[in-house]
């Protein structure tokens, strides 16, 4: 999974990107370990300023606070807890363990 995040500019140049509001294709593949993965339940949509994920699932391994979490905003769970909405702005340790959670719950052994 490939994602990239933004800020503001200063005033700078920007570039339009024909990837902006547009979902990420679905992905599967193989980590290094053999575990084996699908990405049919979690969405990447590019936007203006960050990427955002949509994380749809029975029983969603998170609580409203795992979509507060520094690097993170509009962080939305459903009461359900089937769905989870969150845009990613920043780079941070809680986001990479963010996105290790959501490997993690969608992989099994190949």
């Amino acid at each position: 999974v490939v994602l990239a995040g933004a800020s503001p500019d200063d005033g700078g140049t920007s570039a339009d990107s024909p990837l902006i509001g547009r979902p990420a294709p679905e992905a599967t593949g193989t980590l290094g370990d053999g575990t084996s993965f699908e990405t049919d339940a979690l969405r990447l949509e590019r936007l203006e300023v960050g990427t955002r994920l949509t994380w749809s699932d029975a029983n969603l391994p998170l609580v409203m606070s795992d979509l507060r979490l520094p690097g993170m905003r509009e962080g939305h769970l459903s009461i359900q807890r089937d769905e989870a909405v969150v845009t990613f702005v920043d780079w941070t340790h809680e986001v990479r363990r963010f996105l290790e959670r959501a490997v993690e719950h969608h992989s099994r052994i190949a």
